[in-house]
């Protein structure tokens, strides 16, 4: 009886520990901290990967911009008018705290501008503001049109252009890394994100009963029915590459390993809540972390 007992305590302990832990990343999440957090882990990768020294202040000041940008978007997502009787948790969050949100993104922006205009070098900046051109007009684009046009154009490819671009900026300074092995290992990094967006995006509108007008591109929706297959293709492409640099292979085994992470979420998404989705997709990205802590 008393080993029943004991056992049902830490049973219970248990339970309560993982639940203050979900909640954790649940507010992670929220706050739009996995798209920042994705970015700097790939980045500092890259930077060893490749050889390459950098300042400290690169990576914050990557996290700073597209934190603002996340937030931002969200946030002018926020001023349109629910179309779902079900919402991801961050949508909810957006909306009753909009203008804090928006507060704190100015002020992130300004942070990053700061830090770019310290930390980088003339030709990284150049190229981040050839990017924020990109980046403005995809955000004037997506907010001044009508939501049902949304989904007449693949918008998960161009934000995960986008945010590989940003991610791969401090590798683009001329004769600092190899074009070749530069573009082979930002089109990997450029799939795994469009396959994390398209994922998200087409499972959550699964779920939320959004009217069909509003239903994601075709590419989207054909990516995410694949996603197994093409989760393991780009991670076997990833292993490739690394080994083909030929340095310490960081790159493949944080390609391979981010998408058997996405191939395990897409055959088992269908029993996982509806608040944890997204939040998943974006933790398959963040498993070269790992690499990061042993080597």
């Amino acid at each position: 009886m008393q080993a029943s007992a004991a056992a049902h305590h830490h049973r219970r302990a248990w339970d309560g520990f993982s639940h203050q832990f979900l909640r954790l990343f649940l507010f992670v999440d929220v706050l739009s901290l996995l798209a920042p957090l994705v970015a700097v882990i790939w980045q500092l990768s890259l930077f060893r990967e490749f050889q390459v020294r950098s300042s400290p202040l690169e990576p914050l000041a990557l996290a700073l911009a597209i934190w603002t940008l996340y937030t931002a978007d969200h946030v002018l997502d926020a001023r349109r008018a629910k179309s779902s009787r079900w919402e991801p948790n961050r949508k909810t969050f957006y909306r009753l705290h909009w203008p804090t949100m928006a507060s704190l993104a100015a002020c992130s922006g300004i942070g990053s501008l700061g830090l770019a205009m310290f930390s980088l070098s003339r030709s990284t900046l150049q190229g981040g503001f050839a990017i924020s051109t990109f980046v403005f007009a995809y955000f004037v684009l997506v907010h001044s049109l009508p939501s049902r046009w949304r989904g007449l154009w693949p918008r998960e490819a161009v934000v995960a252009f986008g945010f590989s671009l940003g991610t791969f900026l401090p590798f683009m300074r001329p004769g600092l890394v190899p074009c070749l092995a530069c573009l082979a290992a930002g089109i990997v990094f450029f799939l795994l994100c469009w396959l994390n967006c398209c994922a998200v995006e087409t499972w959550e509108w699964q779920r939320s009963g959004v009217p069909p007008e509003q239903t994601p591109h075709i590419s989207t929706r054909w990516i995410a029915q694949h996603l197994s297959a093409l989760a393991i293709s780009v991670g076997t492409c990833a292993l490739g590459i690394g080994q083909w640099l030929g340095r310490s292979n960081e790159f493949g085994l944080a390609g391979f390993s981010s998408g058997a992470a996405l191939f395990v979420l897409a055959q088992n998404q269908a029993i996982l809540p509806d608040s944890v989705l997204g939040l998943a997709a974006d933790l398959a990205l963040c498993v070269p972390v790992f690499f990061l802590a042993v080597q």
